[in-house]
């Protein structure tokens, strides 16, 4: 095919994928493609978005909230008895609050498909922290996994095939002494786990070309 021809194509490809958005010589920069996406995305009019917004920034603040208060601990008393709950409670609740940060920008930049991406991993992490508020000895075992081949067994041993959710499900039953409840607790938490598992699966892109 002819140089000029393919050029063509890619300008109608480009005006179909982006429209009302110049198109550069040699192909659109980067940089104009982000911000005509954002320029896009913002003027989609969501129901209720503010107000979900809002909810939601009240959720992030609470990790905030926790990560500022476990720092004072640390600081003053290196060697207390909590020292690996503490620790281990500051690390995951800064890993969570910058991700629901990443979260929350991408989303309203228009990409939630990359935004579930980083939530799966954002709902494993919440998962561990209340696995260790449940268990502060498994604390002990996370300040440990300092390396891959120790964090890898600290992922299988804990996190793998559903462990933390049924690591829940006996605490929770424990707790209610009642197993059709403690289960249908759970079930209520972790029902977008297969919207989450699907947005990072590669043949989920493939329902974007189908006719």
């Amino acid at each position: 095919m002819h140089k000029t021809q393919i050029r063509k194509e890619f300008k109608e490809f480009h005006k179909k994928l982006w429209p009302g958005m110049k198109h550069y010589p040699g192909g659109a920069m980067i940089y104009n493609i982000a911000r005509h996406s954002r320029a896009r995305s913002s003027r989609k009019k969501l129901h209720q978005l503010d107000t979900w917004v809002s909810i939601y920034d009240e959720y992030t603040s609470w990790f905030h909230s926790v990560s500022i208060s476990l720092q004072d601990p640390l600081k003053t008393d290196r060697y207390n008895e909590k020292l690996y709950l503490n620790r281990s409670l500051l690390v995951l609740s800064v890993r969570i609050f910058s991700d629901l940060l990443a979260i929350r920008s991408l989303c309203l930049d228009g990409f939630d498909v990359q935004a579930k991406n980083i939530l799966r991993s954002t709902v494993e992490n919440i998962d561990v922290l209340c696995a260790i508020i449940i268990d502060p000895d498994i604390s002990e075992k996370f300040c440990d996994a300092n390396d891959p081949i120790k964090s890898n067994e600290f992922w299988h041993r804990f996190v793998s095939k559903g462990k933390l959710g049924k690591f829940q499900i006996e605490k929770v039953n424990s707790m209610l002494k009642d197993r059709d409840a403690a289960d249908s607790l759970i079930k209520m938490m972790y029902k977008y786990n297969e919207v989450l598992g699907a947005a990072s699966h590669p043949c989920f892109l493939r329902r974007s070309f189908q006719p």
